[in-house]
């Protein structure tokens, strides 16, 4: 990518191949502007100017110089930070707060309280560059017996939603209507997408009766340990302390279901863990991906065979020539291109997605017209107003 000054006002891009997403880019704060001759950071313009701030939070105050500011109802915001959730809550209870960040199970507790999946996954990677683990058989009898909705009520409960598809539901498209709108019809959940979750499974089993995934699971463990001449299979997963429920149920559930396999648990600190990651030294690894821009490319693009971030160390010339394509492709079919290349890793099994982390927060009722998305500006003020309550 080129990025030319044209004057004061202008900029010109010119991009390496087309890129029809490429509009939705230019808001992520990695690409703002910044002059060099002038000595504050980058340059932005935005409803809201920085008023104030200090270690209990900051003050927002509407900006004269906005583009729509006649759009903008709110004549200043504050920021909170308490560290104590119940507290939080409480003050949110009071009347003196009018939206609140909330844990899952402090959020369970409140009527009205909202959810939405953030554009990230958590999952299991397996080290594709282990012999063994080269064996798609073997990986992918261990990723249909994989109960991820078992999995994810007993080590997240509320604070995640079950995955069986890498790219999250918040990706790709609108959240019917557009986003959440609070004092509003709050969009359908899981709406927010390419596809619909839980469709990969039921497709590449043909609509199997419940059950076939783990007979089928059997039947790919007990040939891929044929081929491989094993009797046992023992294999180490490297997780963060914080994720030890997740890799014990993960533990439990493959261990009850794959005869003959034990999963040794590994606590890696991070810095650790990314060094083994790096130089292909486990073989399972709980990971995480966040997309940073509204894409699904931006989670199916790092399993390419050259990518940096393919920690599986996965290769698919097939794989790679999808998303290659999708790069190049617009609309509905960049969308079906970009289905294939999943439904192609999931099939070949390098990762299984196990569940995409929920934001959960709550909102006074006078609090009306803001939008919640799930990138960028997610809680998005400018055309949030306070009702003003009739007179008793």
């Amino acid at each position: 990518m080129q990025v030319v000054a044209v004057d004061d006002r202008t900029l010109q891009v010119t991009l390496k191949a087309p890129n029809p997403e490429w509009p939705r880019y230019p808001g992520h704060p990695a690409l703002a502007p910044r002059r060099a001759d002038l000595p504050f950071g980058a340059v932005s313009n935005g409803p809201f100017v920085l008023a104030g701030s200090g270690a209990g939070g900051l003050r927002l105050e509407r900006n004269p110089y906005y583009w729509n500011r006649s759009a903008v109802q709110l004549d200043a915001v504050t920021y909170h930070v308490e560290p104590d959730p119940y507290q939080a809550l409480r003050l949110f209870q009071l009347g003196h707060l009018h939206l609140v960040l909330l844990p899952a199970d402090l959020a369970a507790q409140v009527p009205g309280a909202q959810a939405m999946a953030q554009p990230a996954t958590m999952g299991l990677v397996f080290n594709a560059g282990q012999p063994r683990l080269a064996h798609s058989g073997l990986r992918t009898a261990i990723a249909l017996a994989l109960d991820v909705q078992r999995l994810t009520a007993e080590a997240v409960g509320e604070a995640g939603l079950p995955a069986l598809t890498l790219v999250p539901p918040s990706l790709g498209g609108g959240w019917p209507p557009a986003e959440a709108v609070s004092g509003g019809a709050p969009g359908e959940a899981g709406a927010h997408g390419l596809w619909s979750q839980g469709s990969l499974v039921g497709e590449l089993l043909s609509g199997a009766l419940p059950g076939a995934e783990l007979q089928e699971a059997r039947r790919l463990w007990g040939e891929a340990r044929a081929e491989l001449g094993l009797d046992r299979v023992t294999l180490t997963l490297l997780h963060a302390e914080e994720a030890g429920a997740l890799a014990g149920a993960v533990k439990r559930s493959l261990e009850e279901r794959l005869d003959g396999l034990t999963v040794e648990l590994h606590t890696v600190p991070f810095a650790q863990r990314l060094e083994r990651v790096r130089f292909g030294q486990f073989d399972l690894v709980l990971q995480g991906w966040v997309a940073d821009h509204d894409d699904p490319m931006a989670l199916l693009a790092p399993f390419t065979t050259a990518h940096p971030g393919n920690a599986a160390r996965w290769v698919s010339a097939d794989y790679d020539a999808l998303v290659a394509a999708a790069g190049a492709a617009a609309g509905s079919g960049r969308a079906a291109v970009l289905r294939q290349a999943e439904q192609l890793l999931l099939s070949e099994a390098p990762v299984v997605p196990v569940y995409h982390p929920l934001r959960h927060w709550a909102v006074r009722p006078e609090l009306e017209g803001m939008q919640v998305r799930p990138l960028g500006a997610r809680f998005d003020l400018r055309q949030a107003r306070l009702a003003v309550a009739p007179p008793g």
